[in-house]
């Protein structure tokens, strides 16, 4: 048996290590040796084996010849080794493919911890050769650094930084410093000046910074002021500082950067007064996740008045700070506000909304606020008269009687979201004041303008009235405020095959984008699909949004 081999130039594993690819007409005769090797390679397996010592291991290395045969000429023929470098490129920035997030630094369980954060260049490079090589040649993949100060040398690996400063060539950079639980100057090494070294000889490219608000990186940060053209977003994140430590004077590093946009504070304990100096005025995105509410909180979302995305977390506060005798912000131009609440403290989240008001509000999140109240609500609508456009509530204990009474006080939203509500939140009365022209009711339909529903969770509405709604909602296709949205995913849901076909007519001559999922008490799914000719196919646009990120990891 004669196989395939390359008579010129490099042989098979040059090629696989550079990846070569071969002529067409050496693709056609590799594919030829390769059956026929795999024919030959199943003769010698299925076959007797010889009885002589010496046969059997000519037999074996013959076995394993013919094995090696077909994987190396198998691999070179890899659909994968055909896609240009551009496209692998894209694909190792996708984030899908470095998801994997690193624990909280322990000295004295582990030994190293790289530098690069979010992208794992590593991970990919390790694959081969040409892989490892476009890796190498791709900046974008080295310009996420992770930091870790007064950990020592297993954490603060001075070649890798350097590698990867080198690599970054000069696409902006995201930094991310984490400093041992500890604010003494006095372990300050000098391969902590060796590291700072080198990024604060690139301070025009960084665009992302996140550091806890340390007195000694920020002095040493200083050097940087004035020369942050490029800073985008500013993080202060206390998560390892167990106690608050003063900052007087307050640090003016940050006072001087033209284009920054966004601003988060993530479970911080310092009081905002005593944060760097920022310039507030420049902001549209503000993020703030702290552990106690005091004074200072309104007057520092006051002065970001060009603030059009504003998130707040609860983690606790002081009545007095809500009292009616506190004259509430006005935040003129925010335009979104997420209310993210916490699952551990006995406080009522969206009370933080009686010291605001926002009369160009036009999306309102409530996420994990475990204290319901319909008055602070009310109020907050009724003071700031805005026209809201979506509504988010998830993970939020609500009955559908209160959430009735809140969609009544806004008619012009176009978009709701459901997720993960109690079981009585969404119900037949629910969807009885959603239905348009229900004759059992004497009030109006309430959310007239709806055009996008997303609905996810176990809820006790029955299919029958549910179904009637949405079909209500089905106007003709030249109606401006007609449903042209749908995500439901439903469990427990029973939906009766008769129903669900006097549905999918309408469904699809109103609908542009749809997912309709049931899953029963036996966990399989009921998809609702239409047939190719459907609008609906492949444009289900309505997802729903996930917001967590926004205090947990990056911004969204």
């Amino acid at each position: 048996m004669h196989l395939f081999e390359f008579l010129g130039g490099p042989p098979i594993r040059d090629r696989l290590r550079r990846n070569i690819l071969p002529l067409d007409i050496e693709t056609k005769a590799i594919r030829h040796s390769i059956n026929e090797a795999q024919v030959c390679l199943a003769e010698l397996q299925d076959g007797p084996w010889p009885l002589a010592i010496e046969d059997c291991v000519t037999h074996m290395a013959e076995i394993e010849d013919l094995s090696n045969y077909i994987n190396l000429y198998s691999s070179l023929l890899a659909p994968i080794r055909r896609l240009p470098v551009e496209i692998l490129r894209i694909i190792f920035l996708d984030p899908d493919i470095h998801n994997c997030r690193y624990p909280t630094p322990d000295p004295t369980s582990r030994t190293l911890h790289p530098v690069v954060a979010k992208y794992k260049p590593n991970v990919v490079g390790a694959v081969g050769y040409h892989w490892r090589s476009v890796v190498c040649e791709t900046a974008t993949l080295w310009s996420h650094l992770m930091v870790y100060l007064n950990h020592g040398r297993q954490y603060s690996t001075l070649d890798v930084l350097r590698i990867a400063l080198e690599r970054s060539q000069n696409v902006p950079l995201h930094l991310q410093f984490h400093m041992a639980t500890t604010t003494s100057p006095e372990l300050w090494s000098s391969l902590d000046d060796d590291i700072l070294e080198g990024i604060l000889a690139n301070p025009e490219r960084w665009v992302d910074i996140d550091l806890p608000p340390n007195i000694e990186l920020l002095h040493r940060l200083s050097l940087v002021q004035g020369r942050l053209q490029s800073l985008h977003t500013v993080t202060f994140r206390d998560d390892d500082s167990p106690d608050f430590v003063p900052l007087p004077p307050q640090s003016t590093v940050f006072s001087i950067a033209p284009n920054l946009r966004t601003l988060r504070l993530i479970h911080i304990s310092t009081p905002i007064s005593a944060m760097p100096i920022l310039p507030l005025l420049h902001l549209t995105h503000l993020c703030i996740n702290k552990r106690l509410y005091d004074r200072d909180f309104y007057h520092f979302v006051v002065q970001a008045q060009n603030v059009r995305d504003l998130s707040f977390r609860i983690r606790g506060g002081n009545d007095n700070f809500f009292g009616p005798s506190s004259v509430p912000v006005v935040v003129c131009n925010s335009q979104k506000i997420t209310v993210y609440g916490h699952s551990s403290e006995n406080f009522p989240e969206v009370k933080v909304l009686n010291g605001i008001v926002a009369p160009n509000l036009e999306a309102l999140f409530l996420v994990y606020c475990r204290f319901w109240n319909n008055l602070i609500l009310q109020s907050f609508v009724e003071r700031s008269k805005f026209n809201l456009r979506e509504l988010l509530i998830q993970s939020t204990p609500v009955r559908s009687a209160d959430l009735v009474a809140i969609l009544r006080l806004l008619p012009t939203v176009e978009t709701l979201t459901l997720a993960d509500l109690i079981p009585n939140a969404v119900t037949n009365v629910l969807a009885q004041s959603l239905t348009i022209g229900a004759e059992f009711s004497a009030d109006e339909a309430v959310l007239p303008n709806l055009t996008a529903f997303c609905i996810d969770g176990v809820y006790l509405v029955e299919a029958g009235p549910l179904l009637a709604m949405l079909q209500s909602r089905m106007a003709p296709s030249n109606s401006t405020s007609r449903l042209r949205d749908l995500n439901i995913i439903m469990r427990n849901l029973v939906v009766p095959a008769a129903r669900l076909e006097e549905f999918s007519p309408a469904a699809k001559m109103a609908l542009e984008s749809l997912r309709f999922v049931c899953i029963d008490e036996a966990r399989r799914n009921v998809v609702m699909e239409f047939g190719a000719a459907s609008l609906c196919v492949g444009r289900i646009r309505l997802r729903r949004p996930d917001i967590t990120d926004v205090f947990e990891g990056e911004v969204v």
